[in-house]
C-alpha cells in the first residue's frame, strides 16, 4: 500500500512540474525579470524590502534614445518580492532604475519616445524659489543595467541600487550642560547637489540649502539638555564643497562654518574600513550623527569647543573654522 501511493505521488509531483514535457508552461515564469537588490550598504545586506519603495524602470534603446517606461508601486513590488517582470519587447536597451521618485519631492523631465536621449535625464529636488530644502526626503536611489537583452526566455537579472538621500542628527551641547532655547540656534546644510544626472553624478551649479525639517529640545542619558536638528540631503561626493553652518540667531554670527564631506571621511578612518574607497564609504554609509558643543563667552555670543563627535567617534575641529 505505501509503495502504491509513493507511485501516485510521483506521478502527480511530475506532472505539476514545468519541466513535465507534455506540461502546460502557462503557470510558469518566463520572459525577462530584474530583481531589486539594495545590498550597498555598510551592513552589506539586501535591505530593498524594507527601505526601497516604488520604482521607476526607463528603457532605452542602443543608440541612447529613450523607448518607454515602467512605475511599479510599493505595494506591488513587496508582493512580488522585489521581482519584476519587464514588460517592454524583445530586444537590448539599457536600463535606468529610480528608487522613490515618484514622491513629489523629485522632478523627472517630460520624456518622449524617440527623442528624449538618456545622456539629458536628469533628476532634480524640488526646493523653494530661494532653492531651500526643510522638508523630509523620501529614500531615493539609482541604478542602470547596460546591454540588457529582453527575451521570451526566462531569465532574472539583478539590479543593484545605490542610495542617494542621507539623514544628519546634528546636535548642539553646553559644555556645562546649561539648556539651551532650539530658537536661537539654526543648522544649515549646503550642497550642490540638487541635481543628478543618469550616471548618478550630481551635476547641479547652484548650492542647495537643507534646513531641519524637524527640531527641538531633548535630552541625552543623564537627562542632559541639547538641541537636536534632524536634516536630509542628497548624494555626497567626495571632494565636493558641503557646508555645514550653525548661526546664533540672537547676535546673527555664524559660530561654526565646516567642510563637512573631509569629516565624514574622518570617521571611516577611525572605524578602520580599510578595503573601502571613500566614494563607496560616502554612499554606503547614509546615516550620521553629529555632536557639537559649545560654552558661553563674554561677548555673549557661545563659543564652538575645538572637537566634535562623527557617529561616537572625537574628532577635533581646526581652528580656522571656529567663527566666533
Amino acid at each position: 500500500m505505501r509503495s502504491f501511493l509513493l507511485h501516485i505521488i510521483c506521478v502527480v509531483a511530475l506532472f505539476s512540474s514545468c519541466d513535465w514535457v507534455n506540461d502546460d508552461l502557462s503557470d510558469c515564469p518566463s520572459g525577462t525579470w530584474l530583481k531589486i537588490s539594495y545590498t550597498y550598504n555598510i551592513l552589506n545586506v539586501d535591505a530593498a524590502s524594507t527601505q526601497v519603495g516604488d520604482i521607476t524602470i526607463l528603457a532605452f534603446d542602443k543608440n541612447g534614445k529613450y523607448v518607454d517606461r515602467l512605475d511599479v508601486d510599493s505595494i506591488t513590488l513587496h508582493q512580488g518580492y522585489c521581482m519584476v517582470k519587464v514588460p517592454f519587447p524583445e530586444g537590448t536597451y539599457h536600463l535606468l532604475i529610480w528608487g522613490g521618485a515618484s514622491d513629489n519631492l523629485y522632478q523627472l523631465p517630460n520624456l518622449k519616445a524617440g527623442q528624449t536621449e538618456r545622456k539629458s535625464l536628469n533628476i532634480s529636488l524640488a526646493c523653494d524659489e530661494k532653492n531651500q530644502s526643510a522638508r523630509k526626503l523620501n529614500a531615493l536611489f539609482h541604478g542602470s543595467l547596460e546591454n540588457i537583452t529582453i527575451s521570451k526566455e526566462y531569465q532574472v537579472i539583478t539590479a543593484g541600487l545605490v542610495k542617494n538621500t542621507n539623514y544628519f542628527s546634528c546636535i548642539l551641547q553646553d559644555e556645562n550642560n546649561l539648556p539651551l532655547r532650539q530658537e536661537d540656534f539654526v543648522f544649515t546644510l549646503e550642497f550642490a547637489n540638487g541635481v543628478i544626472d543618469y550616471t548618478n553624478t550630481p551635476v547641479g551649479m547652484t548650492p542647495v540649502c537643507y534646513l531641519p525639517y524637524r527640531q527641538e529640545v531633548s535630552t541625552m542619558s543623564e537627562q542632559i539638555p541639547v538641541i537636536h536638528a534632524r536634516l536630509n540631503t542628497l548624494r555626497i561626493m567626495k571632494g565636493d564643497n558641503t557646508t555645514l553652518s550653525i548661526k546664533h540667531i540672537p547676535s546673527g554670527q555664524i559660530i561654526l562654518r565646516l567642510p563637512l564631506t573631509q569629516y565624514l571621511l574622518l570617521s571611516k578612518i577611525y572605524n578602520y574600513i580599510g578595503d573601502m574607497d571613500d566614494q563607496e564609504y560616502l554612499d554606503r554609509q547614509d546615516s550620521y550623527t553629529l555632536l557639537f558643543f559649545i560654552k558661553s563667552s563674554d561677548t555673549g555670543i557661545p563659543q564652538i569647543c575645538p572637537r566634535m563627535k562623527v557617529n561616537g567617534w572625537t574628532i577635533r575641529l581646526n581652528d580656522s573654522e571656529l567663527e566666533s
